[in-house]
């Protein structure tokens, strides 16, 4: 069929947009084949992952969807992908500008949870508020903890900031590869959680300052002392009882 070049782009309207990511969530949902619903997925009615990619186009389109700029193109696209693992629905294919937050995308979406559901996002993702939200109308989640949280542990009739240094030494000392600690996060809000810690092997922490230390060094910043700290660990957070999942499970779903 012969078409001009405007006659494909009067085509390109919201309606048309709206079938193509029908089409690509059809396409994705086929990718599991049947529901998932046994051991610990019976727990929860939908299990839900999300996470985005982004890319460079055409400086061209700037206006339209505004890129990092910089070293990178003035112009990229971000798809933001959620979706079932337990049946394979599609419950997000949104495409925007490759400078929008992934938080920004957290509040944006926020109304699509559902009692049941278990959240696992990356960090990107983490707002303390939303967790919260979350919380309130009866969803789980399970997330990594954002290293800006102020982590509180109860002493007493108080409650006092968690010691990294000294945590870290009370394992190793007692070869303790895993803790399971009831502990509040946010300095103001103070919120209680679960927080599943892992020590990682020393190779590995090294790795992970290396990289850190490179980007402070870009931005011109220092990494903390805190922050030295708690890359010696892999931190989860989540809302689910732990006579519901045990801390070796909660670290495993988080990892799929």
């Amino acid at each position: 069929v012969k078409i001009s070049k405007q006659g494909i782009s009067d085509r390109y309207n919201e309606g048309a947009i709206k079938y193509i990511q029908a089409l690509i969530g059809e396409a994705l949902s086929h990718q599991i084949m049947h529901t998932i619903d046994y051991g610990w997925f019976k727990l929860f009615n939908r299990v839900l992952i999300k996470d985005s990619t982004k890319f460079d186009v055409c400086e061209k389109l700037a206006k339209q969807l505004p890129g990092f700029g910089g070293n990178a193109s003035k112009a990229g696209v971000c798809i933001q992908h959620e979706f079932d693992i337990k049946s394979g629905e599609v419950i997000d294919l949104t495409i925007t500008a490759a400078n929008r937050p992934d938080s920004t995308d957290t509040w944006e979406t926020i109304k699509k949870v559902r009692k049941g559901d278990l959240i696992i996002r990356d960090l990107g993702y983490s707002i303390l508020s939303c967790f919260m939200i979350m919380h309130g109308i009866g969803a789980y989640f399970i997330s990594r903890l954002n290293t800006s949280l102020v982590v509180y542990e109860k002493k007493g009739d108080g409650l006092v900031e968690l010691d990294f240094g000294k945590l870290y030494k009370l394992m190793a000392k007692c070869k303790t590869k895993r803790l399971d600690k009831p502990v509040f996060i946010g300095k103001n809000d103070k919120f209680p959680v679960r927080l599943i810690i892992e020590t990682m092997p020393d190779d590995e922490v090294k790795k992970r300052l290396k990289k850190t230390n490179a980007y402070n060094k870009r931005k011109g910043n220092n990494t903390s002392d805190e922050y030295k700290e708690r890359a010696r660990f892999n931190l989860f957070i989540t809302n689910i009882p732990e006579e519901n999942l045990e801390a070796e499970v909660i670290s495993q779903i988080y990892k799929m």
